[in-house]
């Protein structure tokens, strides 16, 4: 009961920094981010789930529904990089040894005026290996970026 009740403020408090988040521009290590990130612990995770782990474009899935039966946990955090993904690994998944889990990351780091391809490249390297290496029991599925526009970085073409 304590648990639920921990959850229900915490997704309040989520909630209220998502509305204010929206007027101003996603970052990885903004109030919101830190809240969700908050969330998600409170949430245990079995070696049963299948974790969705990304940005705003995991978030926002509905992937319970789409799996229906499955135990589907939702990771993504609206305006994270895969700085913040590498940094919050170990709590996200390392530490809940999911069955399958499913990455959609890199659309913000395009995004950024230090945009290096080679480096986005590198990051998805070392989340990947870190997986594999931690957790070699797990399925790892890498879903594919939506198409963005350079000249308007983070509009999608």
């Amino acid at each position: 009961m304590k648990k639920l009740i921990l959850l229900l403020l915490a997704s309040a408090v989520a909630t209220t920094a998502a509305a204010q988040a929206q007027r101003d521009t996603l970052t990885f290590n903004n109030d919101y981010y830190f809240s969700k990130r908050n969330v998600e612990e409170l949430v245990p995770v079995t070696g049963q789930n299948i974790v969705m782990l990304g940005n705003s474009l995991t978030e926002r899935g509905f992937w319970a529904e789409y799996f229906q039966g499955k135990r589907v946990l939702n990771r993504g955090i609206g305006g994270d990089v895969t700085d913040g993904l590498l940094e919050r690994m170990d709590e996200s998944i390392f530490d809940l040894e999911p069955k399958k889990v499913f990455i959609n990351i890199g659309t913000n780091d395009i995004s950024r005026p230090e945009y290096k391809r080679e480096r986005l490249m590198s990051q998805y390297r070392k989340i990947l290996m870190q997986i594999q290496a931690r957790l070699p029991e797990t399925k790892i599925y890498v879903m594919s970026y939506y198409p963005v526009n350079r000249e308007l970085p983070g509009v999608i073409a």
